[in-house]
């Protein structure tokens, strides 16, 4: 700072300190007033690159409300193509259900886990004729993906986050009016093919009356919900061990314990020795 200007402002905040005393003011008032004069003398904070730094910048700037996702700034829209906006909102409507993966964006290993169990969900549910789609856009939040959904007109969304991964679920929303509080199904299970067939059954009886809920089902894939496979015994003996329990199980007999081995070395100093 340059020395003119230090003294220049040391003398101005022991004036306004001396006169808003006077006035009665407690300390916290006078050190937010003290504050407005430092910014107003010194003028706006520069960075390395000699730009302004971030608040003092965005506050020339003007906002703008869009409706749906918040507030912006005027020259983020300057770009937009108004063709554009609205041929993805008409695709945008064509949709009968939207994913909305929620996570942490600092757990990498977290954020992979519920964006796979969203594929999943999504080739279950497309295999119905059901038209999908897992909104993974960055720039907005959890919140305002349901906003502009729900002013788009898409009513249902399956939520997934860390608690509905464990849980192999969903959280199942229905909107009827943007802005209003959506009806929640939570825990819905999506594992097996019954889950689904219900999922099914529960849209169709909100309002995708074009569903078809007929069981046997012959819409469902097999590999998408192909059993996990059975571990092999690794060994002849590990086989013939595994076939022994199994068949002690069928005839409800109690299994034997596990005894340590007896290793009889013929030394009578030693501590395995067995008197034969």
């Amino acid at each position: 700072m340059d020395e003119s200007l230090r003294k220049t402002l040391q003398r101005e905040i022991q004036k306004l300190t001396l006169k808003l005393r006077k006035e009665g003011k407690d300390k916290k008032e006078i050190k937010v007033e003290v504050n407005k004069l430092k910014r107003k003398l010194k003028g706006p904070k520069v960075g390395k690159k000699g730009n302004k730094r971030g608040r003092q910048e965005r506050s020339d700037k003007e906002w703008e409300w869009d409706g749906v996702t918040g507030k912006k700034f005027k020259n983020e829209f300057a770009d937009v193509d108004p063709d554009k906006q609205r041929r993805r909102e008409e695709l945008g409507r064509k949709h009968d259900i939207i994913i909305v993966p929620i996570f942490f964006k600092r757990d990498a290993e977290q954020a992979v886990k519920i964006l796979e169990s969203a594929n999943v969900l999504k080739t279950k549910l497309a295999a119905h004729k059901l038209n999908v789609w897992i909104d993974q856009r960055k720039s907005l939040t959890p919140g305002q993906k349901y906003a502009y959904w729900e002013h788009i007109g898409v009513r249902f969304r399956a939520e997934i986050g860390p608690q509905e991964l464990e849980a192999n679920s969903i959280c199942l929303s229905k909107t009827t009016t943007p802005g209003n509080l959506a009806k929640r199904w939570k825990k819905v299970k999506v594992l097996s093919r019954d889950d689904i067939h219900k999922l099914i059954q529960r849209l169709k009886t909100e309002g995708l009356s074009f569903l078809d809920t007929e069981i046997p089902c012959n819409l469902c894939s097999a590999d998408d919900y192909a059993a996990p496979e059975k571990k092999l015994p690794e060994s002849e003996d590990d086989y013939t061990a595994t076939t022994a329990k199994s068949a002690m199980a069928q005839r409800n007999e109690p299994t034997p314990s596990k005894v340590a081995p007896v290793i009889a070395s013929g030394d009578s100093l030693d501590v395995n020795y067995v008197l034969e």
